[in-house]
């Protein structure tokens, strides 16, 4: 599964000017050196100009955050506020509805349910490690957004720690107030967590997810 990707211009200019900014410090040092050969001043500034613009480039992307970056933040801050627990933080994630669903989109757990079992999960010290594979966000209207998850999870099993890789998609959600009406600063929270890879390597997560 993939999502949208960007706008190619949104990604160059805003997200990873890499490839831009390569071009242009590679065209500026090619024009350099041909100023330098036949002394032309012409090009000499020509090449000034291109660093400089290679320069302006990376200092907006470095001073703009787009809205897909600023979900893959919120979903590292949350994948942070699961291992060790730390629910203040958590909850301040997730909507009142919260829901984790199954491959097959049928509700598992509610808000309530799922914070207790990640506390047991806490209690059992069963999550060791978390790393993101991959993650990619598509920003789908201006107060919804989904966010596509490849999870790797060390788990404490019976004194053995496999590796489990889960794939996630994560519907996040925002709600304007009259002071951050649709602005930047009105905070995402997660809504929906469904699980699309299925069964899992040990068939483990889901068995003990899933509400008994």
């Amino acid at each position: 599964m993939q999502l949208t990707p960007p706008p190619l211009h949104q990604r160059w200019l805003f997200e990873d000017p890499t490839e831009p900014i390569a071009i242009l410090i590679a065209a500026a040092i090619i024009t350099l050196a041909i100023a330098k050969a036949k002394r032309n001043d012409r090009l000499l500034l020509a090449a000034l100009t291109t660093f400089l613009t290679a320069a302006a480039l990376y200092a907006l992307a470095h001073f703009t955050t787009t809205t897909r970056e600023h979900l893959i933040a919120r979903t590292t801050t949350l994948l942070t506020a699961t291992s060790p627990l730390d629910l203040p933080q958590l909850k301040t994630t997730l909507t009142p509805d919260a829901t984790l669903l199954g491959p097959d989109g049928a509700a598992w757990l509610q808000l309530d349910a799922i914070l207790n079992r990640l506390a047991r999960f806490d209690r059992q010290n069963l999550i060791q490690q978390q790393s993101i594979a991959f993650i990619q966000a598509e920003h789908t209207t201006p107060n919804h957004a989904r966010v596509l998850l490849d999870l790797k999870t060390t788990a404490n099993l019976a004194g053995a720690q496999p590796t489990l890789k889960t794939l996630w998609l994560l519907t996040w959600t925002r709600t304007p107030t009259p002071n951050t009406p649709n602005t930047p600063n009105t905070p995402w929270q997660l809504q929906s967590a469904q699980w699309l890879a299925h069964p899992d390597p040990l068939g483990y997560l889901p068995d003990r997810l899933k509400l008994q």
